[in-house]
């Protein structure tokens, strides 16, 4: 109350010279007889949207999605089978599963020389080791020339299996490659 109200006045009475009119309690709006009365109905959780048809516009797009994924792995799949065949598997002629062929290096070689067939069963041995193999009693035959094209067949166990491999040279410097040109008995 401001200091300029009397005290024990009403502080919401009519202003001077006005009359107070009671209020009309026969225009006030009543809810239709439909809607839910109560404390219950006061806190109830809206009703979810009706479905509408824009469903079908997402679906569409996750289905055309899909297909556009279908479609790029095989075009990624018939490239790679364009490129193997056009290399014509050159790579894929390797040790006892057909993965790819091993390369190394004999050591100490002397072009156009003989080469020593235990030091390459060590050689041959040492690539196998270093795949996570365990070779055992590799024995290569002798090879009579180092040049390009000079081969000799290896023998020896490999985790159980008798292997039997050629090694190839691929040049007169000592590189070389195991392929396994004859298989694997099991043993």
């Amino acid at each position: 109350m401001s200091d300029l109200t009397p005290p024990n006045a009403d502080p919401y009475a009519a202003p001077d010279g006005a009359t107070r009119v009671p209020a009309d309690t026969s225009r006030t709006p009543v809810p239709p007889s439909s809607w839910p009365t109560g404390h219950a109905a006061a806190w109830s959780p809206a009703a979810p949207p009706a479905p509408s048809s824009s469903n079908g516009l997402a679906i569409a797009a996750i289905v055309l999605s899909g297909v556009s994924l279908l479609i790029v792995l095989g075009a990624g799949f018939l490239v790679f089978l364009g490129v193997a065949f056009a290399t014509g598997f050159d790579e894929w002629d390797g040790p006892m599963d057909g993965g790819p062929a091993l390369h190394g290096t004999a050591a100490q070689v002397v072009d156009g020389q003989p080469y020593d067939g235990a030091r390459l069963a060590g050689e041959v041995a040492r690539i196998y080791e270093d795949q996570n193999w365990s070779p055992e009693g590799f024995t290569c035959d002798e090879v009579s020339s180092v040049a390009p094209g000079a081969t000799s067949e290896c023998r020896g166990d490999m985790d159980g299996d008798s292997i039997h491999v050629s090694v190839e040279f691929e040049d007169a410097q000592g590189h070389f490659v195991v392929r396994d040109d004859f298989g694997v008995s099991g043993g």
